[in-house]
């Protein structure tokens, strides 16, 4: 399907009426027309920090905001894009937990980033750090101890 061309809502799952069923309300009745190339909802999956950019899960929609049937009703009326954080994900996910226990042996180990896949002897020169934008004060690393061989 082509892009449409014009406004586009974009907004949380929950700012506007609470859920996504309030949403799909308000699209079709007080915004009805006004948002033709569709509505962008920001990540609406079960999450724990970061208001969604931390998800636990995306297989399903957080219920504080409904479900997929939810969204499949957004879609019937609009295009509707949901944001997938491929560079964010919850340490109380799944995929975390296994690579936290297994380490490279996790089956999910290729979706996480270690120093080493970067610099191979495990060493950051401050040149390239220097030039890593920081979200937040803290350097944006974390010491993981691999559970099963403690590495």
């Amino acid at each position: 399907m082509p892009m449409k061309n014009g406004i586009q809502l974009i907004t949380y799952p929950d700012s506007l009426g609470g859920d996504l069923d309030s949403l799909n309300n308000l699209l079709n009745e007080r915004f009805a027309g006004l948002f033709a190339a569709g509505v962008h909802i920001l990540p609406p999956f079960p999450s724990s920090s970061d208001r969604g950019f931390a998800p636990i899960t995306y297989y399903q929609i957080d219920p504080r905001f409904g479900t997929w049937k939810d969204i499949e009703a957004i879609g019937e009326r609009h295009d509707v894009i949901l944001d997938l954080m491929v560079n964010h994900i919850s340490r109380q996910s799944d995929y975390f937990r296994d690579f936290v226990k297994r380490g490279r042996a996790s089956r999910w180990a290729d979706l996480f980033i270690t120093i080493d896949k970067v610099w191979p002897d495990s060493r950051i020169p401050p040149e390239d750090l220097a030039k890593i934008a920081f979200r937040k004060p803290d350097i944006p690393f974390s010491d993981i101890q691999i559970e099963e061989n403690g590495q």
